[in-house]
């Protein structure tokens, strides 16, 4: 394990700490190995102990000889605790790709598609200027505010069936600008 880089003033401090690290150094992995079971879990539990200990070298050189590994274990316990709990509020806000399908597309599109479809968009920007106006609203409600049918029908005064007749007109005098011809 390497020591903790922390704010200890007096060599002597860093070598009372370096010496309290060795002599419980194994009590401490067997107190956090009762918390966690994966060993680089438990290196960490223990590194976070001994970050916590150094900012209380002061303490420890106060306290009785038996005291001394009480406190040092409860320390490592209390940081096992609060790692447990970390890792609990980490499950929760994570979730693995496969224990969510609704929100990933469960089939992608095949690159020709992606790459037909990016032409027709350029296609349509060239030439949705040439488009009437009422064609390039009715479509952009449809296509980009996505309203439905119903809504459309509201906007424009008139049946269901209708509004459809008006989004397949639209769509055909756009394609015929996109072909070329003129779109009617």
């Amino acid at each position: 394990m390497l020591w903790p880089i922390s704010p200890i003033e007096a060599e002597s401090d860093q070598e009372f700490l370096k010496t309290l690290y060795e002599s419980y150094q194994v009590q401490m992995y067997a107190t956090a190995s009762r918390y966690v079971s994966a060993p680089q879990d438990r290196e960490d539990v223990v590194q976070d102990a001994v970050v916590r200990l150094c900012g209380k070298v002061q303490k420890l050189r106060c306290l009785p000889p038996y005291a001394l590994p009480v406190y040092i274990m409860f320390t490592v316990k209390n940081a096992a605790i609060n790692f447990q709990a970390h890792q609990a509020v980490v499950k929760r806000h994570t979730a693995p790709l496969a224990a969510a399908p609704e929100y990933y597309p469960s089939q992608v599109p095949p690159p020709e598609k992606v790459l037909e479809l990016a032409e027709s968009m350029r296609d349509l920007k060239r030439v949705w200027h040439l488009l009437s106006e009422e064609d390039r609203e009715l479509l952009y409600r449809k296509y980009v505010l996505q309203e439905s049918n119903e809504e459309l029908a509201k906007q424009y005064h008139c049946q269901k069936d209708s509004v459809r007749m008006l989004l397949f007109r639209a769509r055909q005098r756009a394609i015929g600008l996109m072909k070329g011809g003129a779109g009617k």
